[in-house]
């Protein structure tokens, strides 16, 4: 959570310090996610590759923004039908200098953000790009894929959001000072208040209190297929369109018809897996997020898979989402967001798994989720081509 920017009012910490906190703390996330991953690599174990899984995105600034998802690139067996729930938490706490600085010098510290201070902020500093989102809730992804053969898939992806519960930012305080990262600014609100607030030259929302409440989002089609294998890698593509299912005055629907296009490249091992993923979604201008203008945007992903034996396997993985928002270059809203998860995948049986991820900002980078839980659960239906065949086929 981080309160950044630039101001005339009094700032906690100086820019310097907080910037070497971030550098101390990202360097201590690259250093222990190379060391894991030098041991996992040399380590001993089980000698077949891990199954390739990856938990959706939560974003709730991209979730109804055609975000990469990589389960539209992983094919059943033909004929067979994936599914996959996950339900997962996400925490938002992310603002300019602004409000929180405000705040604290009206002496109005652990009561809530109100309109006319956002409105005194907008007046005072009419040229500055102005920001807070203070947004936690579930999001439960639910994702169905046929394998079609020869290397074709489709899959729909349909997600429900809950917005404004359970109430956890004491835990997001308490992961926050377990990893030194910086927490000035929102110390001064109380816990609970849902707040979207962003102002800037491509426009203005303010919400206050009224975001919570739960509902369906857009719904997404995706056709995939095979690329070859060239460089060593196994290539595999897919387009993507999701339709304005979802209600455009909430973080659930965008209100706009957006396409997209996905490639993965993967390399096996004898029990470990690497895979890189690239995405472009083109959203739609009549689309918007809580009636911002959106903009085209990218994604980057990472992942070292590791077989743990013969029923568990390890992920480590970053991402890097670029922002969808129009008309905010100049702060962290419009900056590109890098998380980094840890996810933990045990074998069921009979086709069926389960799988934990723990994701986090730790560079504070851009705006995303202080940190993600998600629990995933998956299946396949049905059988080989041979089974499910018409009668007289072999």
């Amino acid at each position: 959570m981080t309160a950044t920017g630039r101001g005339c009012l009094a700032q906690g910490g100086s820019a310097a310090g907080r910037a070497a906190t971030t550098g101390r703390g990202l360097a201590r996330a690259f250093a222990t996610a190379a060391a894991a991953a030098a041991l996992l690599w040399v380590a001993p174990g089980h000698c077949e590759p891990p199954p390739l899984w990856s938990p959706p995105p939560l974003d709730p600034l991209r979730a109804a923004s055609l975000p990469l998802r990589l389960a539209d690139l992983i094919p059943p067996e033909p004929w067979r039908v994936r599914i996959e729930a996950t339900i997962g938490y996400f925490n938002v706490q992310e603002s300019s200098w602004h409000a929180p600085t405000l705040h604290r010098d009206l002496g109005l510290a652990g009561q809530p953000l109100s309109a006319g201070e956002l409105a005194l902020l907008e007046r005072a500093y009419p040229d500055d790009e102005i920001y807070l989102l203070d947004l936690e809730g579930w999001q439960v992804d639910l994702h169905a894929s046929l394998g079609l053969g020869q290397g074709w898939m489709v899959s729909l992806h349909l997600p429900w959001l809950e917005l404004g519960q359970p109430h956890w930012d004491d835990l997001a305080s308490s992961l926050h000072d377990f990893v030194d990262a910086e927490q000035d600014g929102f110390e001064v609100f109380p816990y609970g208040q849902t707040v979207a607030h962003a102002y800037g030259r491509s426009g203005r929302v303010e919400r206050l209190g009224d975001l919570g409440g739960s509902g369906w989002g857009d719904l997404s089609l995706a056709v995939s297929g095979s690329a070859g294998r060239w460089l060593g890698l196994e290539h595999r593509w897919a387009a993507v369109v999701e339709a304005p299912t979802g209600d455009e005055t909430t973080l659930a629907g965008s209100g706009g018809w957006d396409l997209g296009l996905r490639w993965t490249g993967r390399w096996d091992g004898r029990r470990n897996l690497l895979l890189a993923g690239i995405g472009f979604a083109r959203l739609d201008a009549e689309g918007g997020w809580l009636g911002l203008p959106r903009r085209d945007s990218w994604q980057l992903l990472v992942a070292s898979l590791h077989r743990l034996g013969a029923s568990w396997a390890l992920r480590l993985a970053a991402r890097a989402d670029s922002s969808p928002l129009e008309g905010f270059d100049d702060s962290d809203l419009g900056e590109t967001a890098v998380l980094f998860d840890l996810g933990l995948r045990r074998e069921l049986g009979g086709g069926a798994w389960l799988g934990l991820s723990f994701g986090e900002n730790l560079p504070q980078v851009g705006v995303t989720p202080d940190y993600t839980l998600q629990l995933l659960v998956g299946g396949v239906l049905g059988g080989p081509a041979a089974v499910v065949a018409a009668p007289g086929v072999p």
